[in-house]
Protein backbone atom coordinates (compact mmCIF):
# COMPACT_ATOMS: atom_id res chain seq x y z
CA UNK A 1 0.00 0.00 0.00
CA UNK A 2 2.89 2.38 0.99
CA UNK A 3 4.41 1.57 -2.29
CA UNK A 4 1.38 2.44 -4.21
CA UNK A 5 0.72 5.11 -2.33
CA UNK A 6 4.58 6.58 -2.43
CA UNK A 7 4.20 6.03 -6.92
CA UNK A 8 0.96 8.00 -6.86
CA UNK A 9 2.41 10.99 -5.16
CA UNK A 10 5.82 10.58 -6.55
CA UNK A 11 5.71 8.85 -10.20
CA UNK A 12 8.55 7.67 -12.15
CA UNK A 13 9.62 10.31 -15.29
CA UNK A 14 11.44 9.94 -17.85
CA UNK A 15 15.35 10.80 -17.33
CA UNK A 16 15.28 12.63 -20.40
CA UNK A 17 12.70 14.61 -20.55
CA UNK A 18 10.84 14.24 -17.52
CA UNK A 19 6.94 12.90 -18.64
CA UNK A 20 5.20 10.29 -15.98
CA UNK A 21 6.15 7.16 -17.23
CA UNK A 22 3.65 3.63 -17.23
CA UNK A 23 4.69 1.39 -14.70
CA UNK A 24 8.03 -0.41 -15.30
CA UNK A 25 9.24 2.09 -17.93
CA UNK A 26 12.72 2.98 -17.33
CA UNK A 27 12.23 5.81 -20.27
CA UNK A 28 9.49 7.13 -22.12
CA UNK A 29 8.95 6.06 -26.28
CA UNK A 30 9.10 9.31 -27.56
CA UNK A 31 12.84 9.33 -25.88
CA UNK A 32 13.87 5.36 -26.88
CA UNK A 33 12.90 6.13 -30.80
CA UNK A 34 15.28 8.94 -30.41
CA UNK A 35 18.63 7.24 -28.75
CA UNK A 36 21.34 6.68 -30.73
CA UNK A 37 21.92 3.41 -33.34
CA UNK A 38 24.77 2.77 -32.45
CA UNK A 39 27.45 3.53 -29.62
CA UNK A 40 29.92 6.51 -29.44
CA UNK A 41 33.99 5.53 -29.44
CA UNK A 42 36.62 7.43 -27.96
CA UNK A 43 40.19 6.41 -28.09
CA UNK A 44 42.02 6.96 -25.07
CA UNK A 45 45.45 8.47 -24.17
CA UNK A 46 47.40 5.18 -24.03
CA UNK A 47 45.67 2.15 -25.44
CA UNK A 48 42.05 1.02 -25.93
CA UNK A 49 38.99 3.09 -26.35
CA UNK A 50 35.92 4.22 -23.99
CA UNK A 51 32.25 3.59 -25.61
CA UNK A 52 29.33 5.31 -24.53
CA UNK A 53 24.95 5.19 -25.39
CA UNK A 54 25.44 8.98 -25.93
CA UNK A 55 26.98 12.43 -26.30
CA UNK A 56 26.54 14.37 -23.24
CA UNK A 57 24.54 16.97 -24.95
CA UNK A 58 20.74 17.72 -24.77
CA UNK A 59 18.57 15.07 -23.13
CA UNK A 60 21.08 12.72 -22.44
CA UNK A 61 22.90 15.67 -20.12
CA UNK A 62 19.66 16.51 -17.91
CA UNK A 63 19.75 12.49 -17.09
CA UNK A 64 23.31 12.56 -16.28
CA UNK A 65 23.04 15.37 -14.51
CA UNK A 66 19.59 14.50 -12.54
CA UNK A 67 21.67 11.43 -11.54
CA UNK A 68 24.79 13.05 -10.48
CA UNK A 69 23.59 16.10 -8.74
CA UNK A 70 19.62 16.17 -7.81
CA UNK A 71 19.23 12.51 -6.35
CA UNK A 72 17.22 11.38 -9.00
CA UNK A 73 18.97 7.72 -8.37
CA UNK A 74 16.23 6.36 -10.59
CA UNK A 75 17.95 7.45 -14.04
CA UNK A 76 20.43 5.19 -13.29
CA UNK A 77 18.39 2.12 -14.86
CA UNK A 78 17.80 3.29 -17.89
CA UNK A 79 21.32 4.84 -17.94
CA UNK A 80 22.62 1.82 -17.17
CA UNK A 81 19.98 -0.16 -19.62
CA UNK A 82 21.82 1.96 -22.27
CA UNK A 83 25.58 1.30 -21.39
CA UNK A 84 24.70 -2.50 -21.14
CA UNK A 85 23.13 -2.37 -24.45
CA UNK A 86 26.55 -0.41 -25.91
CA UNK A 87 28.72 -2.71 -24.09
CA UNK A 88 26.84 -5.94 -25.60
CA UNK A 89 26.85 -4.37 -29.56
CA UNK A 90 30.78 -3.60 -29.48
CA UNK A 91 32.86 -5.48 -26.77
CA UNK A 92 30.81 -8.58 -26.40
CA UNK A 93 29.69 -10.40 -23.24
CA UNK A 94 31.45 -13.56 -23.20
CA UNK A 95 34.67 -12.04 -22.41
CA UNK A 96 33.93 -10.00 -19.18
CA UNK A 97 34.51 -11.13 -15.84
CA UNK A 98 33.07 -8.69 -13.81
CA UNK A 99 32.11 -5.17 -14.08
CA UNK A 100 33.07 -2.38 -11.58
CA UNK A 101 33.21 1.67 -11.63
CA UNK A 102 35.36 4.79 -11.12
CA UNK A 103 35.31 5.39 -7.70
CA UNK A 104 34.60 9.10 -5.99
CA UNK A 105 36.06 10.33 -2.63
CA UNK A 106 35.02 9.65 0.98
CA UNK A 107 33.71 13.59 1.29
CA UNK A 108 32.18 13.44 -2.13
CA UNK A 109 30.46 10.42 -1.96
CA UNK A 110 28.91 11.37 1.63
CA UNK A 111 27.84 14.34 0.54
CA UNK A 112 26.22 12.89 -2.06
CA UNK A 113 25.29 9.89 -0.64
CA UNK A 114 25.77 7.58 -3.59
CA UNK A 115 28.30 6.88 -6.45
CA UNK A 116 26.66 7.72 -9.44
CA UNK A 117 29.07 5.75 -11.37
CA UNK A 118 28.61 2.86 -9.03
CA UNK A 119 24.68 3.18 -10.05
CA UNK A 120 25.52 2.91 -13.50
CA UNK A 121 27.72 -0.14 -13.24
CA UNK A 122 25.73 -1.88 -10.65
CA UNK A 123 22.46 -1.52 -12.90
CA UNK A 124 24.93 -2.44 -16.28
CA UNK A 125 26.09 -5.49 -14.62
CA UNK A 126 22.47 -6.44 -13.78
CA UNK A 127 21.39 -6.33 -17.27
CA UNK A 128 24.72 -7.99 -18.55
CA UNK A 129 24.53 -10.68 -15.80
CA UNK A 130 27.88 -10.40 -14.71
CA UNK A 131 29.24 -9.38 -11.15
CA UNK A 132 29.96 -6.53 -9.68
CA UNK A 133 32.27 -5.46 -7.42
CA UNK A 134 34.55 -2.35 -5.96
CA UNK A 135 37.73 -2.58 -7.00
CA UNK A 136 39.24 0.55 -6.29
CA UNK A 137 39.37 3.20 -3.67
CA UNK A 138 40.07 7.06 -4.38
CA UNK A 139 43.18 7.98 -1.68
CA UNK A 140 43.98 11.52 -2.39
CA UNK A 141 41.50 14.47 -3.20
CA UNK A 142 42.60 16.39 -6.39
CA UNK A 143 41.13 19.23 -8.12
CA UNK A 144 37.73 19.02 -10.01
CA UNK A 145 39.02 17.77 -13.72
CA UNK A 146 36.95 19.92 -15.75
CA UNK A 147 38.13 23.70 -14.96
CA UNK A 148 41.91 22.04 -16.03
CA UNK A 149 43.53 20.99 -19.36
CA UNK A 150 43.99 17.75 -20.78
CA UNK A 151 47.65 17.84 -19.59
CA UNK A 152 46.89 19.23 -16.65
CA UNK A 153 44.02 16.46 -15.88
CA UNK A 154 46.02 13.58 -17.04
CA UNK A 155 48.53 14.94 -14.00
CA UNK A 156 45.99 15.58 -11.57
CA UNK A 157 44.67 11.97 -11.97
CA UNK A 158 48.11 10.00 -11.10
CA UNK A 159 48.21 8.59 -8.08
CA UNK A 160 44.64 9.46 -6.82
CA UNK A 161 43.48 5.31 -6.96
CA UNK A 162 44.85 2.29 -5.28
CA UNK A 163 43.68 -0.72 -5.71
CA UNK A 164 41.19 -2.52 -2.57
CA UNK A 165 42.34 -6.24 -3.19
CA UNK A 166 44.37 -7.21 -6.22
CA UNK A 167 42.88 -10.46 -5.92
CA UNK A 168 39.44 -9.61 -7.05
CA UNK A 169 40.69 -8.73 -10.85
CA UNK A 170 43.55 -10.98 -11.19
CA UNK A 171 43.61 -12.37 -14.27
CA UNK A 172 39.89 -11.42 -15.03
CA UNK A 173 38.79 -9.15 -18.08
CA UNK A 174 36.98 -6.03 -16.22
CA UNK A 175 34.36 -3.90 -17.87
CA UNK A 176 34.91 -0.40 -15.93
CA UNK A 177 32.37 2.38 -16.07
CA UNK A 178 31.99 5.79 -15.43
CA UNK A 179 29.25 8.53 -15.65
CA UNK A 180 30.90 11.04 -17.98
CA UNK A 181 34.30 10.55 -20.36
CA UNK A 182 35.67 14.10 -21.70
CA UNK A 183 39.60 13.55 -22.37
CA UNK A 184 39.82 10.07 -20.87
CA UNK A 185 42.39 10.67 -18.40
CA UNK A 186 40.16 9.64 -15.42
CA UNK A 187 39.18 5.85 -16.33
CA UNK A 188 42.53 5.64 -17.88
CA UNK A 189 44.16 5.96 -14.83
CA UNK A 190 41.46 3.71 -13.58
CA UNK A 191 41.91 1.15 -16.27
CA UNK A 192 46.13 1.54 -15.46
CA UNK A 193 45.87 0.30 -12.23
CA UNK A 194 43.46 -2.35 -12.42
CA UNK A 195 45.72 -3.79 -15.16
CA UNK A 196 49.03 -3.30 -12.94
CA UNK A 197 47.37 -5.30 -10.42
CA UNK A 198 46.70 -8.70 -12.63
CA UNK A 199 43.47 -7.89 -14.69
CA UNK A 200 43.72 -10.13 -17.95
CA UNK A 201 41.68 -6.95 -19.60
CA UNK A 202 39.85 -3.52 -19.09
CA UNK A 203 37.13 -2.37 -21.35
CA UNK A 204 35.99 1.19 -20.73
CA UNK A 205 32.73 2.52 -21.04
CA UNK A 206 30.77 5.49 -19.76
CA UNK A 207 27.26 6.90 -20.09
CA UNK A 208 28.48 9.70 -22.77
CA UNK A 209 31.19 11.30 -23.71
CA UNK A 210 31.94 14.95 -24.23
CA UNK A 211 32.58 16.24 -27.31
Amino acid sequence: MHHTLTESFFPNRCPYCRQILEKNRLHCPDCAVQFPRKPYLRELPYSGICIAPFTYSDTPAKAINGLKFTNTVFNAASLGQRLAWSVGLLYGTDQIDLVTCVPLSEARQAERGYNQSELLAQKAAAVLCKPYAETAVKIRNNKIQHHLSPQERAENIKNVYEIMDSSVVKDKNVLLIDDICTTGATITECARIIKRSGAKSVYCAAAALVY
